[in-house]
């Protein structure tokens, strides 16, 4: 998820300063409302990202399937039947493994998370020092209540349409403007001296800013920053964004009707009676570093300074939220052609198995058959994309039915383990029945153990008959027991748990006394012994 984040946040920064380079020879405001738009589609990308439908773009599967296959043992491999062959999964059906590069950053993760959060709050933080310090510039300053400037920002503020009454305040160091909610202007001490045509100029250049709401979106792109860090486009996008925000409050300056010539003298003198550092969270009106561009700009008669269009505006918009809310590109393998459907069989141990019937049947109900050869491997050619049953079957094994879905290339490739058969006992315990039957006793609780399975029947060399219990016999009474039994490898029982769900516990007592006690001969497959799995029925019934 964190990776489709970054990279749809990647297109949306790339779309847009392709967009800034199409609109280099319209205006500036153009191009601070597509980096602009571009901050804010890049910050909604996640919300928007979630209500987009996925692209899925289809490969052939044979090209899959031939860079997959490269972790598949070829068939032309020997093996040994009985032989220990590493790597079968002990599921029923094992997929074909992960790639390893999937591990690899499953293991690299976590660092990568560590290093994302100390860039994130290293930036959050420039952030936080930054707005800290515009409220204490702002706690030295005083407001500014000179009838001349208050007037003079009334009618700039009404002669750009602002309708919001921004605060002036005086003591800074730089011209500059900041605040979301309740702008002002701070200016230096010396502005009390500036003549009508640069305050005018000044209050003009610092009204467009809070008009163009230039301070949210400054914010915005050293969120983004802090956030995609590590995204070289996202610093590139915030320093245009900032740069053109400033040309397009000039252009504005100058179609209010202030000169071009005066208004650059204007902006020279101001920048060399600035003292002290520029805030970096400010917008302040003469940064060095960006005065030379602006100046040469404006002195040009042949740039175009046209505020954009609504229709251009909304066009721009919708294209750089389109990029930003694309859902993920997930290559799927195409299903237009078959591939062989193939694999081994393994036993419980690890070795081969041939022999095995192997079936295949599609959701028609057409069925394949063909065993696995000697190395204990099968092969149905050609199957096509979709749902089957997948079975297997040999004597002394339990039958495997699985169903399987074939979609991706990797789905062709089916490792099987077989697990061996399970026994059966039954035993038969007898007693006359009661002239009077008495009450039944009270039940009593217990504890059943899990069992699991074997491949053929043991010897019993050790026997213990169940002893009908004199309280049932008394009641008239009978009953059947079921038991799941675990014979351990040495041939002692290891576990019994009793599976018959309305049976008696003085019943189910007796019968699991009794088959504790069993003793069988040692149970080996391919020589080595193996724990077996055994149920045991267990009648109690009454003679006359």
């Amino acid at each position: 998820m964190a990776a489709m984040i970054a990279i749809r946040v990647l297109a949306s920064l790339a779309l847009t300063l392709g967009g800034v380079y199409l609109c280099r020879r319209r205006s500036a405001a153009l191009r601070h409302f597509v980096l602009a738009s571009g901050v804010v589609a890049a910050l909604l990308s996640l919300p928007l990202g979630a209500l987009m439908p996925v692209w899925t773009v289809a490969v052939p599967a044979s090209s899959l399937a031939q860079v997959e296959s490269a972790s598949v043992a070829p068939a032309g491999r020997a093996v040994d039947v009985g032989a220990r062959v590493a790597g079968p999964s002990p599921a029923a059906v094992a997929e074909a493994p992960a790639p390893p590069a999937r591990s690899v950053w499953r293991r690299l993760a976590p660092g990568a998370t560590a290093v994302w959060m100390a860039g994130a709050v290293a930036v959050g933080l420039w952030l936080v020092a930054g707005l800290i310090g515009l409220r204490r510039a702002t706690a030295r300053t005083a407001p500014l209540d000179d009838a001349r400037w208050l007037a003079l920002r009334d009618a700039v503020a009404a002669e750009l349409g602002l309708r919001r009454t921004v605060g002036l305040r005086i003591g800074h160091s730089t011209v500059g403007t900041w605040g979301t909610f309740r702008p002002r202007i701070v200016l230096p001490p010396e502005a009390l001296a500036w003549s009508d045509d640069c305050a005018r100029a000044v209050l003009a250049h610092e009204l467009a800013h809070v008009r163009r709401h230039d301070f949210a979106v400054l914010l915005a792109s050293t969120v983004l920053c802090a956030v995609h860090w590590f995204n070289p486009l996202a610093w590139i996008v915030a320093g245009r964004l900032r740069d053109e925000g400033e040309r397009a409050c000039d252009d504005i300056v100058l179609d209010t009707g202030i000169g071009s010539h005066a208004y650059a003298a204007h902006l020279l003198d101001i920048a060399r009676g600035s003292r002290g550092p520029v805030l970096a969270a400010a917008m302040a009106m003469a940064r060095p570093s960006t005065l030379e561009g602006r100046i040469t700009a404006m002195l040009n008669p042949a740039i175009d300074r046209r505020l954009p269009s609504l229709p251009v505006r909304v066009m721009a918009l919708v294209l750089l939220l389109v990029a930003a809310s694309a859902g993920a590109v997930r290559l799927v393998a195409q299903q237009a052609g078959p591939l062989p459907l193939q694999g081994a069989v393994f036993d419980s141990s690890g070795a081969v198995l041939p022999a095995v019937e192997m079936a295949l049947v599609n959701e028609q109900g057409v069925k394949w058959t063909n065993p696995t050869d000697g190395e204990g491997r099968f092969e149905f050619t050609p199957v096509g994309a979709g749902k089957y049953v997948l079975e297997a079957s040999i004597p002394g094994f339990r039958t495997l039915r699985q169903e399987i879905v074939l979609e991706r290339a990797s789905d062709w490739t089916k490792n099987i383990t077989l697990q061996v058969g399970q026994l059966e006992e039954t035993i038969q315990v007898t007693a006359r029945r009661p002239s009077t039957p008495a009450a039944a006793p009270a039940a009593s609780s217990g504890g059943p153990v899990r069992v699991g399975g074997n491949i053929k029947a043991p010897a019993k060399i050790f026997n213990v008959n169940p002893v009908y219990p004199a309280s049932m016999q008394e009641a008239g009474l009978e009953g059947v027991v079921k038991l799941d039994v675990l014979i351990a490898t040495d041939g002692n029982v290891a576990s019994v748990r009793v599976v018959s769900a309305q049976v008696h516990p003085e019943f189910a007592k007796a019968a699991s006394a009794a088959v504790r006690q069993w003793r069988f001969t040692p149970t080996l497959l391919n020589g080595v012994p193996v724990e077996v799995a055994m149920t045991a029925s267990i009648f109690f019934s009454l003679s006359d």
